[in-house]
Formats: C-alpha cells, sequence, structure tokens
C-alpha cells in the first residue's frame, strides 16, 4: 500500500514589523511567486547611482583640471552674442553649437509683444530706482543682442524685420533723441525715459542691420546727432573735457562707471560712425580726451578719470582707445606697443581681465577688447595659435543652452556646499582637495573693521579680492521692484553663510575656520537681521543680513522674502547646536513675532492649504515658501496647519518633468511625514533624462532650459536619505530539501540600486549566511537550499540585511513556510503465530526522494480492543529511503490490531499512517478411537491444526488422559506420539487392574493455548473373569460433556471438530 501524505503547519509564514519598516504583500492570483515591498522611512545600479557616481567623478577631474568646480550661470541673449562676436571675430565661429544658441534666442522671444525677452530685461523692467540700476541688460539691447547675434548667423530672415524695426523706434525718445531702454511711455519712471548713449548705439547698430538705408529716417537721425552732440564734455578738467557722458542726467548712474569714459565714448562715435557723421562732434577735444586717458610709457587707456577699483577697466579701455584712436586719427598713440600690451596682459586662459590687479575676468572684458582689436584692424595679429588659446578660454562662458557673461571659475559657495554634501553623502569626500577648499570658502569671509555684520560672498576663487561685476549676474543680483519679484537674491545672504559653514563641516574643516575667526559673530550677525519693529509690515521676519538694517523700515520690508527667515532659522540652528548653546526659541529676539509673520504666509483655499507671503501663480514657489514656513514652524514646535490640506496642494501639482517641483514636494513629505505615494518610476526615469553629458550637471526640468548647481545635491539628498524600497521575491511556500531563489530588488525615489560600497546577505540561525550577488538593475539574488531536518520545519526565519562596508544598515526579518511530503509503503506478512511488518518511507521533494535520518517507527498492538504493548521497528537507510522491519509473534489469541506510527524527525507531531487487523485464531481437528485388549484399554488421539485450510500437526502438543476409579484419581501423563506432516497421533495406554467403573478424562495441550483442551469423557466398566482372563468383555463407553467442551474450546478461539466411533465389542 502506499500512502502519501501532505505535512504542512497549520499557520502562515509572516513578517516581522520592525519599527523603522513599513511592509505590504503583494501575491499574484494562481501563482506561488510572492512580491514583498518594504519601504523604509531609510535605471539600475548602473544608470542612476552610476549616473551620480560618474557626474562626480566627472566634477574631481573637472577640480584636478581647472582648480575649480565650474558653476554655471544663467545665460543670456547678450552673453549670446557677446560669445558669437568673439568666435566670429577670432574666425571661429564654428566651435559653437549654433543650433542651440538659435533654440535659445528664439526661446525667448515673446510672440504676444514681438520682442525678444530674457531673465535679465525683466530684472530690468523690474528697476527699483531707489536701490539699484543695472546697466546694458535693457530690453532694448536684450533685442539687439538678439537681432545681432541673429545677423552673425546669417538668421535675419527669420524674423519679422519690419516689426522688430518699429519696436526699436518706438524706444527712442520723442523730444530729446537717444533711446531709453524700452518703448517710450510718459507713464513711465523718469528714470526710464532717460535717453542713454549704450541704449543709442546699440538700437543703431540693429537698425542698421534691418534697414537698408538711413535716408527715410532723417528726422530721426537729427535728433540723434544733437542728442550725441550734446553728451560730449566740454568741462574744461583732465579726464573730462572731449569725452562722453553715458547720459545726460547727472544724478542717474546708467553705466554704472564715471562719466565721461572710454566706453561711452565708443557708444558715441561708434554711433555716429554708423551714421556716417563724426563731424558732428569736436574732434580736436575728443583727442585731447584721449590723450588725457592714455599712458604714453605703458601704453594703456583708462577707463575713466578716476579709479573706480585698482586698474578696473583698463584692458578693455586700452582696447577701446586704440580702436577710437584709429577711428578719428589720433596719432598720439603706440598702435602696435598698444597691441602687443594687450597681447601681453591676457590671462593663463588667453583672455583678458577686468582689472590688472585681480583675476576677475567678465565675457564683457573680452568682447570689448576683440571687438574693438577687430574694428581697428588688429585682431589678425594674434596668431593661430593664440587664437585658438582665445577661442578655448571662451568656453569659460559656455552655459546649459547658451552664453553666460559670468565665467564658470567663479564659483558659487553653494555649488561648493552641493558639491560636499553630495560627496558626503555618498562617502566620498575624501575624494575633494578639502585643504584647497577650505581656502576658497575661507576667502570668501568678510568681517569688515568696524561693522557688525559678518558672513560669506556667495562667490569665490577669486583669491579672496572681490571686485565690481561689470554685467551683474542674476544669481547675485535679483533685485528690483520687489512687489513683482518671486524670489530674489544677494550677494551676502543667511543661505551662503549656511552653505559655506555645511561645507566645511562635511570636509571636516570647520574647527579649522574657528581658530580664524569667532562663529559667536555670525551668530549675533543673524540674530540682528530680524525685523523688531512693530511698526513693520514683516514685523518678525528675517532680512538677508543685518548690513541691510541701515535702510529705512519701508526699504527693510522690500527685502523680505520666505527664504531668509528659512535659512536663518537653519543658521541658528546650525550655530546653537555646534557652540552648545539654548535651542533657538531662546537665542532669537522676538520668537513669538516670527511664528506670527510666518502663520499669516499661510492660506487655505477650499481643499488647500499652502504658505504664500508674496503673490505668486509660480507652483514650484509657492511649494518652496510652504515647506520653508512648514519648517520654520516646525523647528519653533508651532506648526499647527491641517497636512491633509497641504497633501491636497502637493498631489495636485507635483510635476513629475520638474526636478525642482519633485523635490520640495518630497521635502515637504518628509517634514510633515504625509505618506506621499511618488511614481518612483517616473522620478528614476526623470533623473538621467535631465542629466547632460556636456556639461556634467543635471537640468532642472525635462525641457532642459534651465540648471541649478543644487540639482545635484536634490538628488544625492533623496537618494541617500529617501525612503529605499526593497522588493523581495520568493516562493510562498518552499519544500524541504529543495532550491530556492531569493531575490531582492531594490530602489527609492532617486536610486533603483544601491552603491558600490552596499551589499546584502540572508543571515539565519536555521540556514546559515548566505551572500546575495549583484546582477544589476538594482537586483541582488541567490539560490539557497533548505534541508531535511527538524530545525527547519515549519518555518525558516532570517533577515535580509543590507550593509555598507562591513557596517549593518538596514535589516529586514523574513519568514518563509516550509513543507514537505512523506511517502510511506506498508507490509504485512501473516504467519501462525506471528505476523511481519515492514514500512518503506521516504521524503519527497520535488521528483526525489531522501532518506528519513532522525525518524522512527512503531506500533501500538491491541488484541480484542485492550492495548497491550507497544513496539519499535528496526530501521535501516537505504540512501534515498527507509526500511523500517517488525517480527511479532503472538502471545495470544484473539483479534489483533496493529497501529502504525511514525514520528519523522522534522515534524513534532506523531503521524498514524496505517492501521492493520489481523485475527489470531485456527481450527483444532481431532478424532479418539478407543481399543481394549483384556485388561488394558488404548486411546488413540489423532489431531491436526488448521491455519489457511492447510493441515499442520501439533509440534509442541501434549496429551493427558485422567482416571477415576472408586475414588481414586490417576494421571496419565506418559504417551507415544507420532508426528506426520499433516497430523500428530497420540497413543496412550491405560491397566484396568481393578473391576469397576472407569471414568476417563482425554485433555489436549495443542502447543499454543496455555490451557488445557478437554477432549471427552468416557466411563468404562470391567469385569475381570478368573477363569476365562482372556475371555472377551464387551467395554460400554459413553462420550459426555461434548457440548460443553466444544463451548469452552469456542471461547480460547479454537474450532474443533470430533469424530465419534462406533461401539465395538471387544473380544
Amino acid at each position: 500500500m502506499n500512502v502519501k501524505k501532505s505535512i504542512k503547519p497549520a499557520f502562515l509564514f509572516g513578517l516581522i514589523i520592525m519599527s523603522c519598516l513599513f511592509l505590504y504583500f503583494e501575491v499574484s492570483e494562481g501563482s506561488n511567486e510572492m512580491r514583498q515591498e518594504t519601504a523604509l522611512k531609510s535605471s539600475s545600479m548602473n544608470s542612476n547611482y552610476g549616473l551620480l557616481m560618474g557626474t562626480m567623478d566627472g566634477i574631481c577631474d573637472q577640480y584636478n583640471s581647472n582648480g575649480f568646480f565650474p558653476t554655471l550661470y544663467c545665460p543670456s541673449l547678450q552673453g549670446c552674442y557677446f560669445a558669437l562676436s568673439c568666435y566670429s571675430m577670432i574666425g571661429r565661429l564654428e566651435d559653437v553649437n549654433t543650433t542651440e544658441v538659435l533654440d535659445y534666442i528664439f526661446d525667448h522671444y515673446d510672440y504676444e509683444s514681438n520682442y525678444f525677452i530674457d531673465e535679465y530685461a525683466i530684472r530690468y523692467l523690474n528697476t527699483d530706482f531707489e536701490e539699484y540700476y543695472l546697466p546694458l541688460n535693457t530690453l532694448l539691447e536684450v533685442n539687439s543682442y538678439a537681432i545681432l547675434s541673429l545677423g552673425i548667423l546669417d538668421q535675419l530672415e527669420i524674423i519679422n524685420t519690419e516689426s522688430m524695426v518699429d519696436f526699436l523706434w518706438s524706444c527712442s525718445h520723442p523730444t530729446e533723441g537717444g533711446f531709453i531702454g524700452q518703448p517710450f511711455n510718459e507713464d513711465l519712471h523718469d528714470n526710464f525715459k532717460i535717453p542713454t548713449l549704450d541704449n543709442t548705439y546699440f538700437a543703431v547698430k540693429a537698425l542698421d542691420m534691418l534697414i537698408d538705408d538711413w535716408e527715410a529716417y532723417q528726422t530721426e537721425c537729427s535728433l540723434l546727432l544733437a542728442y550725441i552732440t550734446e553728451c560730449q564734455s566740454m568741462t574744461q578738467s583732465d579726464g573730462f573735457y572731449g569725452g562722453f557722458e553715458n547720459d545726460l542726467d547727472p544724478s542717474f548712474d546708467s553705466l554704472d562707471t564715471l562719466d565721461p569714459n572710454l566706453v561711452s565714448s565708443y557708444y558715441a562715435l561708434k554711433t555716429l560712425d554708423i551714421l556716417n557723421a563724426l563731424q558732428a562732434i569736436d574732434l580736436d577735444a575728443f583727442h585731447e580726451y584721449l590723450s588725457d586717458m592714455y599712458h604714453p610709457a605703458e601704453y594703456y587707456f583708462d577707463l575713466t578719470w578716476a579709479e573706480i577699483a585698482p586698474s578696473f577697466g583698463i584692458p578693455a579701455a586700452t582696447s577701446v582707445g586704440l580702436d577710437l584712436s584709429v577711428l578719428t586719427g589720433f596719432e598720439g598713440v603706440a598702435e602696435l606697443e598698444i597691441f602687443n600690451y594687450l597681447n601681453s596682459i591676457q590671462n593663463s586662459i588667453g583672455l583678458w581681465p577686468t582689472s590688472l590687479e585681480y583675476s576677475q575676468f567678465e565675457l564683457i572684458d573680452i568682447f570689448q577688447v576683440l571687438r574693438s582689436l577687430n574694428e581697428s584692424g588688429y585682431i589678425d595679429y594674434f596668431t593661430p595659435i593664440e587664437k585658438d588659446e582665445i577661442a578655448d578660454g571662451l568656453n569659460h562662458f559656455k552655459s546649459y543652452e547658451a552664453y553666460s557673461t559670468t565665467p564658470i571659475n567663479l564659483e558659487r559657495i553653494s555649488r561648493i556646499f552641493s558639491v560636499a554634501q553630495s560627496f558626503t553623502l555618498f562617502d566620498r569626500w575624501t575624494d575633494l582637495a578639502m585643504h584647497e577648499i577650505y581656502s576658497d570658502i575661507r576667502d570668501a569671509y568678510f568681517d569688515p573693521f568696524g561693522k557688525n555684520y559678518r558672513g560669506f560672498y556667495a562667490y569665490t576663487n577669486t583669491g579672496g579680492n572681490y571686485f565690481p561685476f561689470r554685467i551683474y549676474p542674476i544669481e547675485y543680483f535679483n533685485v528690483g521692484n520687489y512687489s513683482s519679484l518671486e524670489y530674489t537674491e544677494h550677494l551676502r545672504n543667511h543661505k551662503t553663510v549656511l552653505h559655506a559653514l555645511l561645507a566645511l563641516q562635511n570636509l571636516y574643516k570647520l574647527d579649522d575656520f574657528e581658530n580664524y575667526y569667532d562663529l559667536s559673530d555670525i551668530l549675533n550677525s543673524t540674530l540682528d537681521a530680524q525685523i523688531i519693529s512693530p511698526v513693520s509690515e514683516r514685523f518678525g521676519a528675517f532680512l538677508p543680513t543685518n548690513a541691510l538694517r541701515i535702510y529705512s523700515q519701508e526699504r527693510q520690508d522690500k527685502y523680505i522674502f520666505m527664504d531668509q527667515s528659512y535659512y536663518a532659522v537653519r543658521l541658528l540652528e546650525f550655530l546653537s547646536n555646534y557652540l552648545g548653546l539654548a535651542p533657538i526659541e531662546d537665542l532669537i529676539v522676538d520668537v513669538d513675532a516670527l511664528k506670527t509673520f510666518v502663520f499669516d504666509t499661510f492660506e487655505s483655499p477650499g481643499e488647500y492649504c499652502y504658505s504664500m507671503p508674496r503673490d505668486t501663480d509660480n507652483v514650484n514657489i509657492i511649494l518652496k515658501n510652504t515647506y520653508f514656513a512648514s519648517y520654520i514652524m516646525t523647528a519653533l514646535d508651532s506648526f499647527t496647519q491641517n497636512t491633509e490640506k497641504i497633501k491636497n496642494y502637493l498631489l495636485d501639482h507635483i510635476d513629475y518633468t520638474n526636478l525642482e517641483n519633485i523635490y520640495y514636494c518630497w521635502k515637504l513629505d518628509q517634514l510633515l511625514k504625509m505618506n506621499i505615494s511618488f511614481d518612483i518610476k517616473r522620478v528614476q526615469t526623470i533623473i538621467s533624462e535631465l542629466y547632460s553629458d556636456e556639461l556634467n550637471n543635471f537640468f532642472c526640468s525635462l525641457n532642459r532650459k534651465k540648471m541649478s548647481h543644487e540639482a545635484l545635491y536634490w538628488i544625492c539628498d533623496m537618494a541617500r536619505n529617501g525612503e529605499i524600497e526593497y522588493k523581495l521575491f520568493f516562493d510562498q511556500i518552499i519544500e524541504l530539501g529543495s532550491n530556492f531563489t531569493l531575490r531582492v530588488d531594490v530602489n527609492n525615489i532617486v536610486l533603483d540600486g544601491l552603491t558600490d560600497y552596499d551589499s546584502f546577505k540572508f543571515e539565519s540561525l536555521q540556514l546559515g549566511e548566505y551572500q546575495l550577488i549583484h546582477t544589476g538593475d538594482g537586483r541582488f539574488e541567490n539560490e539557497l537550499y533548505i534541508p531535511i531536518i527538524q530545525s527547519n520545519y515549519p518555518i525558516i526565519v532570517g533577515n535580509i540585511t543590507r550593509y555598507k562596508y562591513f557596517r549593518k544598515v538596514d535589516q529586514i526579518p523574513i519568514s518563509i513556510e516550509t513543507r514537505y511530503e512523506l511517502i510511506t509503503d506498508v507490509k504485512a506478512v501473516k504467519k501462525v503465530n506471528s505476523i511481519d511488518l515492514s514500512v518503506n518511507i521516504s521524503i519527497l521533494s520535488g521528483a526525489t526522494h531522501h532518506s528519513l535520518e532522525n525518524g522512527t517507527v512503531w506500533t501500538n498492538i491491541t488484541c480484542n480492543g485492550e492495548v497491550i504493548e507497544e513496539k519499535s521497528f528496526l530501521t535501516d537507510s537505504f540512501g534515498s529511503y527507509v526500511l523500517c522491519f517488525l517480527h511479532y509473534k503472538y502471545s495470544t489469541f484473539g483479534n489483533y490490531n496493529f497501529e502504525l506510527f511514525v514520528n519523522d524527525g522534522i515534524n513534532q507531531s506523531d503521524h498514524l499512517i496505517q492501521t492493520i487487523s489481523h485475527s489470531y485464531t485456527y481450527d483444532l481437528r481431532y478424532n479418539i478411537s478407543i481399543l481394549h485388549k483384556s485388561t488394558q484399554i488404548e486411546f488413540l488421539v489423532n489431531t491436526s491444526r488448521i491455519l489457511n485450510n492447510e493441515s499442520f500437526p501439533l509440534i509442541e502438543g501434549k496429551i493427558y488422559l485422567d482416571v477415576f476409579h472408586e475414588n481414586y484419581f490417576f494421571r496419565v501423563q506418559q504417551y507415544t506420539e507420532y508426528t506426520t506432516e499433516r497430523c500428530s497421533l497420540f497413543e496412550i495406554n491405560y491397566q484396568l487392574n481393578q473391576s469397576g467403573t472407569y471414568n476417563f478424562i482425554i485433555f489436549l495441550s495443542d502447543g499454543i493455548n496455555i490451557e488445557r483442551l478437554k477432549l471427552g469423557s468416557f466411563a468404562y466398566t470391567h469385569i475381570n473373569d478368573a477363569n476365562d482372563p482372556g475371555a472377551p468383555n464387551y467395554m460400554n463407553v459413553e462420550m459426555l460433556s461434548y457440548f460443553a467442551l466444544i463451548n469452552v474450546l469456542g471461547l480460547l478461539g479454537c474450532t474443533i471438530t470430533i469424530h465419534y466411533l462406533r461401539k465395538k465389542p471387544i473380544r
């Protein structure tokens, strides 16, 4: 008989939930594969992680090659024009990706307004004249840059020439002549309506490219000539007389340079040259001006009559002076020596600095030098190698999409922070040149003598020398009419200070910095930046720096944006922790005012809640402000907003094409613990799509129009601090003695894999330790074997453990249900007085049988319903099975049941595998013959045992004869036995010595039944004849008690057959 028994536990496997883990299961219907996903509130390894590592490798290579971290500045139409002009003038225009530049130019065309506009033009339109006027990026000039760029690229036919001509002329002043920076309107601010030479020059230069001739514009030209002539200074003073002022309003500094100066003079004369009207001015006076500006012994020109900063503007002014000398026929200069001088002051990359004293340079410097050398005819004095060097140097202005006017070597402090923080997050900080970076950060620190403000400049790599910009980068000067600005940037602010200190801490250099500077000065400066005047509309908020406290309260209020208060709080937290000070609530001058200010910025329209300190429809600005405000209130233990409403806003405004949007949604989710289920695959996919291999950096959105120096940190922050998701794949139920594959797929919101330093192991006291092999795509797996032993049933417990280096960082407890199939084959061989039982046992796993190593088999034996004993089987192993054997000899008659049990050594329970029944009975057949010989009586008993229809002798049988005569009893135990194959014949004789009645009882012991069986009783009367001893007598034999005998034997389990003999006379 074959018995197939499936052994299963009475419970399902479970997973232990640790405090740091959140687990859920997904089981496919009809499949034994279980998908277990684990999210730790902790494209492939070769994609996003590899991309980050490759980016960091590239950053290291860039630093090793250049000595700085390239900082990409916002491109501009001005930068495009300057760069295209430079490449064109040195005959290297083929070095430019003209398709990319053209795309950039037309991306900034406003089809509704029919003009070009970029971020710098927007800043110009938002100018707050009480604060700054930042030159050379007026709306008119930006459009001129676009037109002139298209001219260089021979693409003017793309634009509507008539519309653009109309736009340019609309910017001319109707009465004063000259051009202003935008279409003239009487409602404009007075300063906007002041014509300037720079606007006039670029307008006329662009118009000259668009119109066939100037004959149709005689009236306008007359006004222009009158305006330019009036700009020539006739002040009898060295450095003034004959030069040109950029505008006619002495209160307005339209060029951010002292008037008169060579640049404004250039604009005047070049405009006149285009109009063929150089004779309109006093050339002799101008020559005198050139003579005043020229240094004949050194062969250079000053920019203006007074030094703005040491040697400020000399390289550009020298080239302009040479150009204007050639243009106007001024013979008081040594032209070739001037060229040689310019050639000698190029920096290490072949470009010209803003000043001879300092290393800082901008694209406008190179553009103005090359433009004047080109227009004066000296550009080809450069050798091809020198032109190649200049072309290579111009790559410093290559930015995303196009060109910026600020070079990449001016490292933003936030860029250094982004690099240092990212490298630290991935344990690569030792790859950085820590001492050199520390020196750069320290050089950016400012502690002006006699002032109470301390902090860092927002950029470095200047050797500690900070020089005025000629073109103010929007990254540091996004200033203007603050009511229309959505965000602001300042050259010195809390964000920069925080980033500088964090970078120093990441580089283990903060203690070195503290040896030079007292951090409590920074703390006090930060605390002093809070607006504590109750009359302020921004009462309680923080200014970007306490240096702004010198201004009126009204002006201070303009500077207030939520990000500055956020970074102030972050900075105070950092300093408080580092210096071991009191909580920031106890440090801030008026913490309640700050709480009130932040609380009042929250709005709750409908199902939404967000912070709106200033009106805007920019979702990213709203998200950032909501995060900043929520962080402040959380840090001050005062957050009371409805997080569900904030979550609603996030869910409705997550933009999976925009990195900044994703990052601040994620930051809010981390901060407020809203458990947002991000579309991880979409986020992971966008990372690689945002990467630029050419620039070794990440765009902010899929339109690839903008890069942020913080993008790398955003990605690394999410990658390292985001929740790591582990997806575990394995069968729900696994058979003992089989192999199974355990797989872990790892990813988080950024990475679908981990780092080179991460590894996974499966650790179990039952199975031991298995290293999971990384097979790529963030997948770790290995094949495990489950031995057939008791400790592995009914459940395997262990941990999926993640190690970083040799340090355990995560642990996921798992449990696996095990089962097995017990195969038994029972055979019984029944014998006369015994039974042989055998059990073939094995464990089936797949198609393979396995032997039972520690199993036992036994039987409980019952006879006639009563348990009589327990017997164990002998076992013998044969490799793939165990054979168990029992020989059992019956000790008594009856109906036997053998209950066969197995304890397989695996399951703790005993298993009843089969019950076998056997009746231990037989048929006893015999006949009795009685013979009388004179005085002797002979009994012959022929007996046999009937089993299975066969006759057997009574091998151990015995016969007894009890004799009763007259009160006399005698037992005869001597007999003669004859045995054949089928029967036993017993012969017993008794001598009759006396007359009388004899009673005989015959007993049989059959050798099996322990009790004697009474076969019959007989009565016989014997009479002795003295005269004739041999005379025949008659025996009178009576059979007695046969039925009683049969009944007794029946109770003993025997079946008896009696053959009666006829009475015969004995002769």
